[in-house]
Order: structure tokens, then C-alpha cells, then sequence
């Protein structure tokens, strides 16, 4: 009889841990994986979206076969294909798709780009991609810590990644994840999207959905994004609020605020630096009045702007 429970014991426990480490991969076509991520973009009136990001079918691609990464809204309509990734052993490459006469082409003679490698030691340097529309795209990468966190009861391989998005000069952003299974804590295909200092567009992964099934949340309360405070009803109420715009910007002594259109109720403002902390609160401001800024150090802020119940975001420029 023991001889039974060991054979069949040795037979259960590579299957168990098989199950556990395929729960944790990157999905490849086999695998529907959702991603649901808040965008936020500067340019756009400082606006939030909820978008959708999920997987398709394996299609051939320049030198391989890639799987369809689709964008959507978030009621999963108006889709559009954004890229096409691959797996390749612990790293996941992708490659940009353009429009032409509506149907997605990929320049072939771009080479393609790493995304991730979850496979990389602390310290190592990886040439990764960023924003792919520019030349040179690739960017250096380096992994701080390497842990396991639990996600939905899941133990997960997290990596701390820095990595400079623009010029070599450029100051390292230090708040980036790469979660094994799940991919970036900003974007899960960061490298197809705008990212980092200069491009005004922050993102920041919400919930992911593996054949249906929830993988991983976040309350949003771990990034600086605006959008986390974005109201979780059914409607983008953020978008549906006035529109405010703030002046002059660059500044470096004082702004003004103005509301377009409706009362000018006072507000509230508070002020947050790029890395949520709170640096003043104002209780009480009049639209088109000057706003101090001078106790300021340089760099980018977020004036939160309440009015009541509701809030919006601006981003200043502090010279």
C-alpha cells in the first residue's frame, strides 16, 4: 500500500506544479486574458477613459507568429488592433501595426521589440522598447528587487524595473512592475504606447480577466495616475464635469484657473507632486483668481480641482 501512495503521489505533485507555473505564464493564443487600465491624457483636457486591452488570434508576422493585441473601450466596442506580441521563452516581443486603407500593416524591416523578460536578474540591463513610432525605440531597462506577491491568491514573480523613456540624460522612472502572467502595472504593452516624461499620457492597469476569470485587482491606491480617483459608477462622470483650464503654463510664480461655461462656484484645490504626495490644500479658491506656486520646486504637479462632490485633474509645468 505504500508503495502505491508514493507512486501515485509522484504522479500528482509535477502535475500540481505544472498547473500552478501555466496559471502564471504570459497567456499565448490558447489563453483569453482582458486587460482593464485607465488612461490618463493631459492633452486631451486632462480627461480618464477606462480601456480594454485583450488578446486574439496567432497570426504570421515579419519573421514569426505573433497574437493579435487589440485596444477597445470599455464596453470591449470600436476595437482596433494595436500590435501583435509574441512569447519567447521567459521574454514576450512585440511588433507596432499601423493603418492603411483601415487594415492593420506592420513595417517589417523595423526589428521587433522586447517588452518583457521575466527571466532577468537583479542589476541586469535590457534594451527594451518605448514608444515604437520613434527611432531609436529601444531604452535601457534594469531590474532593482525581484519578490514573490500574492494576486487574487496567486504567488507571482514582481520585478522593480527603472528605465530612462526619452534621452540618455533623462531622469529614470522608478515606479514601473513587471508582473509575472499579468505584465506592466502601467500598460500591459507599454512599448506601443506613449510612456514616461514628455508625453503627457499616463496609464495604470486595473483589473485583469484570464478566460473570464479575475487574476488580478487594483484599488489604484499604489500611483500617482488621477484616474484613481475616478468614480467607479457605470458612467465616465470625470468626462461629463466642465471643463477647466489653467494658465499660464509653464509658470513659475502663480496660475490662474477658469471654469468654461458654467457658475463659478469657489473649490478646493489640492496639489501633488509626480509622485502622489500632497504639497498644499487650498480650501477655498475663485476661479480666475492667481494661485501661488512659487513655493514650488521644479517639475510637473497635479492641482486637484473639487468642486462639491466632483473632481477634476490639471497638470502645471512649475519653471
Amino acid at each position: 500500500m505504500k508503495k502505491q501512495i508514493l507512486v501515485f503521489s509522484l504522479l500528482i505533485i509535477p502535475t500540481f506544479f505544472f498547473e500552478a507555473y501555466a496559471q502564471n505564464t504570459f497567456p499565448d493564443e490558447t489563453i483569453s486574458q482582458k486587460w482593464e487600465y485607465l488612461h490618463f491624457s493631459f492633452w486631451d483636457g486632462a480627461s480618464c477613459q477606462k480601456r480594454i486591452i485583450k488578446n486574439g488570434i496567432k497570426k504570421d508576422i515579419c519573421e514569426g507568429q505573433y497574437i493579435e493585441i487589440w485596444d477597445c473601450n470599455e464596453y470591449e466596442s470600436n476595437c482596433r488592433i494595436l500590435g501583435y506580441y509574441r512569447k519567447q521563452g521567459d521574454s514576450v516581443l512585440v511588433r507596432r501595426a499601423s493603418l492603411l486603407n483601415n487594415l492593420p500593416v506592420v513595417d517589417c524591416s523595423l526589428p521587433y521589440g522586447l517588452t518583457y523578460d521575466f527571466g532577468t536578474e537583479i542589476d541586469e540591463h535590457l534594451q527594451c522598447a518605448t514608444n515604437m513610432q520613434y527611432l531609436p525605440f529601444q531604452r535601457d531597462f534594469w531590474t532593482t528587487e525581484i519578490q514573490e506577491k500574492l494576486y487574487e491568491g496567486q504567488l507571482r514573480k514582481t520585478i522593480e524595473v527603472n528605465f530612462r523613456s526619452f534621452a540618455d540624460n533623462d531622469s529614470p522612472i522608478n515606479d514601473m512592475l513587471w508582473i509575472e502572467g499579468i505584465g506592466s502595472n502601467h500598460h500591459p504593452f507599454y512599448s506601443l504606447v506613449c510612456m514616461g516624461h514628455h508625453c503627457e499620457d499616463d496609464y495604470k492597469i486595473a483589473k485583469v480577466f484570464r478566460n473570464n476569470e479575475l487574476i488580478f485587482l487594483d484599488t489604484l491606491r499604489s500611483s500617482w495616475i488621477p484616474c484613481r480617483y475616478i468614480p467607479t459608477g457605470t458612467k465616465n462622470e470625470f468626462n461629463q464635469q466642465p471643463r477647466l483650464f489653467v494658465y499660464p503654463n509653464p509658470a513659475s510664480d502663480f496660475v490662474k484657473i477658469h471654469q468654461e461655461g458654467l457658475s463659478q462656484d469657489p473649490a478646493k484645490l489640492s496639489i501633488f507632486d509626480a509622485l502622489g504626495r500632497e504639497q498644499k490644500i487650498f480650501d477655498f479658491y475663485v476661479f480666475g483668481e492667481p494661485l501661488a506656486i512659487d513655493f514650488l520646486n521644479t517639475g510637473i504637479y497635479i492641482i486637484k480641482v473639487s468642486i462639491g462632490a466632483l473632481s477634476q485633474y490639471l497638470k502645471i509645468f512649475k519653471e
